[in-house]
């Protein structure tokens, strides 16, 4: 068995750690837009010269991102 088949196995054999679920247009909708507007604040503070804020804010932009897809496929 594939090393990525063993690791979702053993994440879905707890109902504490992943949970199956339906896709939900809506829920990765809400998602993606928070996506969009984490990566407009993390230009913003570029832009104004906060780029320790903007480091911040750009490690955090994929979390959403990764939830939407998730969620709708």
């Amino acid at each position: 068995m594939p090393q990525i088949k063993k690791h979702l196995k053993w994440c879905l054999n707890n109902k504490n750690r992943l949970m199956k679920i339906r896709p939900n247009l809506e829920l990765a909708k809400k998602h993606l837009k928070k996506s969009e507007y984490n990566y407009d604040v993390a230009q913003t503070l570029e832009k104004i010269g906060k780029h320790d804020w903007a480091l911040n804010a750009g490690f955090y932009l994929p979390y959403p991102r990764k939830l939407h897809f998730l969620i709708y496929f």
